[in-house]
């Protein structure tokens, strides 16, 4: 199993790249394609897949996509191609959103997910329960009120709906105002 390689663009296709590594070229399933850049030097995340004794490279260049993907092929019915089909058309902090607010409508008319939402939403809600949106700006606001007794599903709700670029004890007040007005 491999965690990353590190190496230079030499080819792209549209959901492949070869990747140049000491004289050996890696061919790796790509998503968001618009971000390889030929020629590039790049450190990109992988995911090995064996099917039919087939050996099958994924990649991301961002590690969160990685693990997005690998969540993704928790869920009965949705396999690697489906996986970065879904990377494709939304940020894990979009999917994470509807994930937890149970939104199968909005899930269902994402490209590659359609009728599985449902599905989705019943594989994934609880496997990502601890996992704040708020990791993606206001951790610490999140410790804190998590450590304070209050609910993650409560807390990411009133997280998301907070202006972006607060200071972490003006957030903190006005998360705290808010869930005891909820």
């Amino acid at each position: 199993m491999f965690a990353y390689f590190i190496g230079k663009i030499i080819r792209i296709l549209p959901n492949k790249i070869n990747l140049l590594i000491n004289s050996v070229a890696f061919e790796i399933n790509i998503s968001k394609r618009d971000k390889y850049i030929l020629g590039n030097e790049v450190k990109i995340f992988v995911y090995d897949f064996i099917k039919d004794n087939r050996f099958f490279l994924y990649g991301f260049l961002e590690e969160i996509d990685l693990y997005f993907f690998k969540k993704l092929l928790e869920v009965n019915g949705i396999g690697p191609k489906k996986a970065i089909n879904i990377i494709e058309n939304i940020t894990y902090k979009e999917f994470l959103i509807l994930i937890k607010s149970r939104n199968k409508i909005a899930l269902s008319k994402i490209s590659g997910i359609g009728n599985k939402a449902e599905n989705l939403i019943a594989n994934l809600f609880y496997k990502l329960e601890n996992i704040s949106i708020s990791l993606f700006e206001y951790e610490n606001v999140f410790l804190a009120l998590k450590n304070l007794g209050y609910q993650i599903e409560k807390i990411n709700k009133i997280l998301i709906d907070l202006p972006n670029g607060l200071a972490e004890e003006v957030a903190l007040k006005e998360a705290i105002k808010r869930l005891n007005n909820a």
